[in-house]
C-alpha cells in the first residue's frame, strides 16, 4: 500500500467519508461527550422528539452513568506502574516523565473502556517524545484481515458535520483561541497517513462544477525535510488495542444510549414530581369568552367574571393526577442496576433508596477482575510503546534505551474495596483456623508488599510493641518505687 500515490490516498479518503463511517464518527463523538458529562443536549434532544410541544417546561436530568462506569473501571493506572529496561531504566523514565506518558496511558485506558478499542500514538515534537490516545472519531486504521496486524493509520480531526448537534454551542467557525471542542477543526479536510515505510499528508478541496455539483480535489501537502514521504522509523509509531479478536472494529458501547435513556426516564420522574405538586390548571369558558393571558406556577390568580343570566359560567380548577412516584422510582432503579451490571459493576446488596443507593452500588462494586484483566493486556501494549520509544532513540540519537526486550512492567495490585472491619475479621478468622501465616496476613492488608517487605514490617511492629510495653512497665515500676519511698518517710 503506497500512500504516496494520490489514487491510493483518494480511495482511503473515500472510504472514510462514506455515510456509514461518518455515522460511526458521530456516534463515537457523542459517546465521548456523554462520558465527560456533556450529555444534556442529547437528553434535551430526545425529550424534544418525545414531547415537541412541552419539552421546554420539563425538568431535565443530567447524570452521566457513562462517566460513573468509566471512572469505576478506569483504575488500572490509578497508581503509576513500575517500569524497568535493564541498565537504561533511568533514561526511559526520563523520557516518559518529560513526555507525560502516564497521562497518555490514563487517557488511553478511558478511551479503551468507552470505545472497546484504542489507539496510542508515540509522537515526536520539538520538545521531545509524547504519547497521545487518539479517539475513534479522529483516527482510522487498516488491519490485515487474517492476522489483524496494523498496516496503516490515518488521522483526520472531525469537521462540524461530526461535532455539532441541535443543542450544541457551536458557531461553525474555527477560532485561533481555545474554544468549544464542537468547533475544533470545523473547516479541516486534512488527512495524515502512515505505513511502516511511508508518511504522507493530503488535503481535500471541494468546489462547484458548472453543473452545480461538488467536485473534490486531492492535493499532496509537502512535508518539510521529508519530500520523499518516508517513515524513518521503519514501523508504525502507533499501537492498536481491541477487546474484540476480529480485525474489524468492535460494536459500539451501549452505555452511551443507556445513559441518555436513563436521564430521559429520570426527567419524567422529576417532571412528574413538579406536576404532582403544582397540579394542572383547567379553565372552562363559555363560547365567545377569551382569556388574553394565563400563567401557571406555584401561585395563580385568575379574574373570571360572572355573566348575569348565563347558564354556563367560566370556571377554573386544578387536577392532580396523583401518580405512583415510588413505582416510577423503582422502575428507574431497576433499569440503572441492569445497565451497571451489564458493564461489570455489581454488588451483593440492593441499591435501596436511589438518592444515595446508586453511589453506594458503584462504590461497593468489585471490579478488580476487570482491572486486573486490563492490566495484563496493557502490559503487552506498554511493551510495544517501549519498543517504539527505543527506535526513536536509535533513529534520532536523542537517547539510548538499549534492548527493548528487557522492558518489564509491574502494575500495583488492586485492593478489594471492603471495609477495614471486614478485612480484619477475615484475617482473624483465617489465622484462627491456621489457614494463613503472619506474612500472608500482612500482604492481605497491603497487597503490594513482597515476602521480605512483609517480614520487615512485622519485625518493626513487634519492636514497637516491645518498646511500648517496656515504657509502660518502666513507668509502673517507677511509680511503685515512689510510693514505697513515701511510706518509709512517713514511718520515720
Amino acid at each position: 500500500m503506497d500512500i504516496r500515490l494520490s489514487e491510493v490516498a483518494k480511495k482511503i479518503i473515500e472510504d472514510i467519508e462514506t455515510n456509514q463511517t461518518q455515522l460511526r464518527r458521530i456516534n463515537e463523538y457523542k459517546a465521548y461527550k456523554v462520558e465527560v458529562g456533556a450529555q444534556r443536549e442529547y437528553v434535551t434532544e430526545r425529550l424534544r422528539e418525545l414531547f415537541p410541544e412541552s419539552y421546554q417546561n420539563m425538568r431535565v436530568s443530567d447524570v452521566s452513568l457513562s462517566q460513573k462506569v468509566g471512572s469505576k473501571l478506569g483504575k488500572a493506572y490509578k497508581d503509576s506502574p513500575i517500569r524497568t529496561m535493564g541498565s537504561n531504566t533511568d533514561a526511559m523514565i526520563e523520557v516518559y516523565d518529560k513526555g507525560g506518558f502516564d497521562r497518555g496511558f490514563k487517557d488511553f485506558e478511558r478511551d479503551f473502556n468507552r470505545q472497546n478499542y484504542g489507539l496510542l500514538w508515540v509522537n515526536k515534537t520539538k520538545d521531545g517524545l509524547c504519547l497521545h490516545s487518539l479517539k475513534g472519531y479522529e483516527s482510522f486504521v487498516i488491519r490485515d484481515q487474517s492476522s489483524g496486524k496494523l498496516e496503516a493509520v490515518i488521522i483526520n480531526y472531525p469537521d462540524n458535520e461530526i461535532t455539532t448537534t441541535l443543542g450544541s454551542d457551536s458557531d461553525y467557525m474555527e477560532q485561533i483561541i481555545a474554544e468549544s471542542q464542537n468547533d475544533a477543526s470545523s473547516n479541516t479536510r486534512i488527512y495524515a497517513m502512515w505505513t511502516a515505510e511511508h508518511h504522507s499528508v493530503w488535503r481535500i478541496e471541494a468546489s462547484l462544477s458548472s453543473r452545480g455539483s461538488a467536485v473534490k480535489e486531492i492535493l499532496n501537502v509537502p512535508l518539510e525535510g521529508n519530500e520523499g514521504m518516508i517513515n524513518p522509523l521503519g514501523r508504525l509509531p502507533f499501537v492498536f488495542a481491541s477487546k474484540s479478536s476480529s480485525s474489524e472494529l468492535p460494536f459500539l458501547n451501549p452505555i452511551t444510549e443507556q445513559s441518555i435513556t436513563y436521564n430521559v426516564l429520570q426527567s419524567d420522574l422529576l417532571t412528574s414530581c413538579a406536576l404532582q405538586g403544582y397540579g394542572q390548571l383547567v379553565v372552562k369558558t363559555p363560547e365567545g369568552y377569551e382569556i388574553k393571558a394565563l400563567n401557571t406556577g406555584m401561585t395563580t390568580a385568575i379574574n373570571l367574571p360572572l355573566v348575569e343570566g348565563v347558564e354556563n359560567q367560566a370556571d377554573a380548577s386544578y387536577i392532580n393526577a396523583n401518580p405512583d412516584l415510588q413505582g416510577m422510582r423503582e422502575t428507574i432503579n431497576d433499569y440503572a442496576k441492569h445497565i451497571l451490571s451489564q458493564h461489570g459493576i455489581t454488588a451483593g446488596q440492593s441499591a435501596g433508596e436511589f438518592s444515595s443507593g446508586l453511589e453506594r452500588l458503584i462504590a461497593n462494586a468489585d471490579v478488580s477482575d476487570i482491572i486486573a484483566s486490563n492490566q495484563v493486556y496493557f502490559s503487552e501494549i506498554e511493551a510495544e510503546v517501549a519498543a517504539i520509544v527505543a527506535i526513536y532513540g536509535e533513529v534520532y540519537g536523542d537517547f539510548n534505551l538499549g534492548d527493548p526486550e528487557e522492558f518489564r512492567i509491574v502494575f500495583p495490585k488492586p485492593k478489594v474495596m471492603i471495609s477495614d472491619a471486614e478485612t480484619l475479621q477475615n484475617i482473624r478468622t483465617r489465622m484462627e483456623l491456621g489457614l494463613i501465616t503472619d506474612i500472608e496476613a500482612m500482604q492481605i492488608i497491603d497487597p503490594n508488599l513482597d515476602d521480605e517487605q512483609a517480614k520487615a514490617k512485622l519485625e518493626e511492629i513487634k519492636e514497637q510493641k516491645k518498646e511500648k510495653l517496656n515504657s509502660f512497665m518502666g513507668g509502673f515500676n517507677g511509680q511503685e518505687g515512689n510510693e514505697k519511698a513515701e511510706s518509709s518517710e512517713d514511718a520515720e
